[in-house]
């Protein structure tokens, strides 16, 4: 019986990495990410020489690449060379959850009693971010059907 429930909730996943996946879509990640490729090749020459921090720019260039092609639009964090207030919030959370170790359950606990502290607002801000791409992908969408 868990076998049945596993494949109707793999089904409307399975769906959507479809939709994702098509020719397309490939395409315009490519694109995409040519754009964010583009944006750090002109901030590091932009830095004339100085020391570049190659550690954070890998990560900020996968941050913008994921803003662009997950939500649609460009967090513009490889322009401005640090992390933004969002991608600060993940990196101290995800660091309290590596002092929590495998002890998860308190995390539950923290959630249902609303004790959430920056993980509320990282949610809020995520929410606000695929509310976006909802519009996003609405407008998109009607572009497809007058194609």
């Amino acid at each position: 019986m868990d076998s049945i429930l596993d494949r109707e909730e793999h089904r409307p996943r399975r769906q959507i990495w479809e939709r994702a996946m098509t020719t397309r879509a490939i395409q315009a990640y490519e694109r995409t990410t040519r754009e964010v490729c583009r944006s750090w090749i002109a901030k590091a020459d932009s830095l004339r020489g100085e020391p570049l921090d190659s550690t954070t720019f890998a990560e900020l260039i996968a941050y913008d690449n994921m803003g662009k092609v997950g939500f649609g639009y460009d967090l513009k964090t490889v322009e401005a060379g640090r992390r933004d207030h969002m991608l600060q919030k993940m990196h101290r959370i995800m660091a309290g959850y590596g002092q929590v170790g495998d002890l998860v359950w308190p995390l539950g606990v923290f959630q249902d009693l609303g004790i959430q502290g920056e993980g509320a607002e990282l949610e809020s801000l995520i929410l606000a971010m695929a509310d976006r791409t909802e519009q996003v992908s609405l407008d998109l969408l009607m572009l497809e059907v007058t194609d």
